[in-house]
């Protein structure tokens, strides 16, 4: 097992102890390049030290130690201008070749830093200490086939080390850091100057991610209604592409969450909201479209017109709550499944009621409960088929069982509640919903398959298909998650569209 520490070379490595708190122009290293490439040769002729100062590697170095995990290997990223480019402007050379072969001498050839450990390079083309280039220089070269190549195993420890002049900029540099988990063991630290040194800090999790890999679990967390966990996520992490909206693009989580909870008239408002910094985009009219067809629906059944069944905004709201059960389906949440299925079986068991004792008349119950008390207070007004049922009515009968008695002796829905995936849910409401899950007493993935088969999905889209006319066709909401995490993605790309680049030489 070897420790490995990967870090990014500035003009800030190299130092004069005594330059402390003086002022840029008085201080002795100002033509980086060159003046680095004179010291090298200083002290392979003189192996003075005394007046040398590495205050950011030193860093991570001294708190490795006093953690007693002494490091075996440093890979250092630096570039190698040539000539021409380090002439153009001395005063702000990025060259770093030569600081890294300073650091490879010392920690090679003295005890400058506590302990001998091996140096290597990785020459890169562009500016490890300019940000935006770091985002793709981390994310190319961070990844497990690069480490693989590097000679870093499964078994060894990686200690990530951002070195940078302004602290902010640390930050943005994590964009580019793989989230991947090889080596076994890796932490990230932040590195800055102050007046008197240099300060360390071990990053948190969340900034271990690069930008795809934070979209990714953003994506999946989003995918698995994880929306309280998505909206940490985005608010700890420090994104300068959205500096122009953060808010909405935070707002935009809340938006969907709304959503899945069916409280369109909520996810409208914050759509409004989010007008300025979403609007020109062809998802923010399609959602628009879309909750507004899904509370018309909504306000449709909770109104009972006298068109519900056969609107397209009824239609919708359905196919949005089979989806909304397919989830937990799919996720394996079976408990969950359990207690949502139910409902949505009672749900649909409602509207198709409605339909069956006509629209006017069940408007006339405001309690929208106790159908079979209310039916029988106005019996006189009901036709022979219905009144059958109402007369055999008792008190003790809950609506559920009702309603499906009036179904199974209405002419339009008889098929339907004598289907045979109406005797399953029918089975499965009382065996899971009335017992389990009421129970506490859980529900696992062979109860349910036992009862409603594994082929459910299909058939409860086959029933909504041939008795409610509704295509469920596929889910708008994960659709909405895509068009999210694509917006974020030329967000990134627009605001990051020169990568840098690097010629994987290894010395």
């Amino acid at each position: 097992m070897r420790r490995w520490i990967f870090v990014s070379l500035g003009a800030s490595d190299i130092q004069y102890k005594s330059d402390r708190g003086k002022p840029p122009e008085e201080r002795r290293l100002k033509n980086y390049a060159q003046e680095c490439e004179s010291l090298y040769q200083y002290l392979k002729d003189t192996c003075d030290v005394e007046d040398l100062d590495v205050p950011l590697i030193r860093a991570i170095v001294d708190h490795l130690l006093e953690r007693k995990l002494p490091p075996d290997v440093l890979v250092a990223f630096y570039t190698h201008q040539n000539p021409n480019e380090a002439g153009s402007a001395p005063g702000r050379s990025k060259d770093t070749y030569w600081a890294f072969r300073i650091i490879q001498y010392l920690a090679q050839e003295t005890d400058y830093f506590g302990v001998r450990f091996r140096v290597e390079g990785i020459h890169v083309r562009g500016n490890p200490a300019d940000y935006e280039q770091m985002v793709y220089l981390y994310k190319d070269i961070m990844t497990v086939d690069q480490l693989k190549r590097l000679g870093v195993q499964h078994e060894d420890e990686l200690y990530a080390s951002f070195t940078a002049g302004a602290p902010a900029m640390c930050t943005y540099l994590l964009m580019g850091y793989s989230g991947l988990h090889f080596p076994r063991k890796r932490e990230c630290f932040s590195v800055h100057m102050v007046d008197d040194g240099s300060v360390i800090r071990q990053l948190p999790a969340y900034e271990l991610l690069r930008h795809d890999d934070i979209f990714r679990l953003l994506k999946k967390l989003l995918e698995s209604r994880q929306f309280n966990e998505a909206i940490l996520l985005m608010s700890s992490a420090s994104f300068s592409f959205l500096h122009d909206c953060r808010q909405e693009a935070g707002d935009w989580i809340r938006l969907l969450q709304e959503r899945y909870l069916f409280c369109f008239d909520r996810a409208l408002r914050i759509l409004r909201k989010c007008h300025s910094a979403f609007a020109g985009e062809p998802f923010h009219d399609r959602m628009k479209r879309e909750l507004e067809t899904l509370g018309r629906g909504m306000a449709k059944y909770q109104r009972i017109d006298s068109d519900a069944l056969s609107a397209p905004e009824l239609k919708a709201l359905m196919g949005e709550y089979l989806h909304k059960v397919l989830f937990f389906w799919d996720s394996g949440q079976w408990n969950e499944f359990a207690y949502v299925a139910s409902s949505f079986y009672e749900w649909i068991i409602q509207v198709a009621f409605f339909d069956a004792v006509g629209y006017s008349l069940a408007r006339q119950n405001g309690e929208r409960k106790r159908w079979g008390h209310f039916l029988k207070r106005v019996s006189a007004d009901l036709p022979d088929w219905l009144k059958l049922v109402v007369d055999t009515h008792d008190d003790k009968e809950s609506d559920r069982y009702f309603c499906t008695r009036v179904l199974r002796q209405s002419g339009k829905w008889a098929a339907f509640a004598n289907s045979e995936w109406f005797r399953r849910m029918n089975v499965f409401y009382i065996e899971v919903r009335n017992t389990r899950v009421h129970q506490l007493r859980g529900t696992e993935r062979d109860d349910v398959l036992s009862l409603l088969g594994e082929d459910w999905p299909k058939k409860t889209k086959s029933i909504l298909s041939d008795h409610f006319g509704i295509d469920a066709g596929i889910s708008n909401f994960n659709r909405a998650v895509e068009d999210y995490i694509d917006y974020l993605n030329k967000k990134f790309a627009q605001k990051y569209s020169v990568t840098a680049s690097w010629n994987g030489d290894v010395l």
